[in-house]
């Protein structure tokens, strides 16, 4: 269980570097309150795909199928919640947000699959005879 909340810790930190890069490169003002109001349908988006997926049952740099429908869980339900407050949804914006959570999301499972695998293969060498 502690692999999965490093996990969800993982995914809302990409989460919330995605909305500080979204907003800089929109010469928005980085204050804390402008951070909330662009993260916060993402960081919701992901919490509901980890409960969807119940994503604590399984080994958290799976990419698939977790990683692939966390990611577009979590985007689209950050779209839902855009619409539904009001905010933007240009299909640029669209598809932005989706290629860089993927690319964040996902990024991290491959270079975590790549340790974990490398790590299985040597303890299963023995090279002490």
């Amino acid at each position: 269980m502690r692999n999965y909340y490093r996990a969800l810790g993982a995914d809302a930190l990409l989460v919330l570097l995605f909305s500080v890069l979204g907003t800089v490169s929109h010469n928005g003002a980085l204050t804390v309150s402008n951070l909330a109001r662009v993260a916060w349908p993402f960081l919701v988006g992901l919490v509901l795909a980890h409960l969807v997926l119940r994503a604590w049952r399984v080994e958290p740099w799976r990419l698939w199928p977790h990683g692939v429908f966390i990611v577009a869980i979590t985007v689209v339900a950050a779209m839902l919640i855009r619409t539904l407050v009001g905010d933007g949804t240009a299909l640029p914006f669209v598809l932005v947000a989706f290629a860089v959570n993927a690319l964040f999301l996902l990024g991290w499972r491959a270079i975590a699959g790549i340790v974990a695998r490398r790590k299985r293969a040597s303890v299963g060498t023995d090279d002490s005879h």
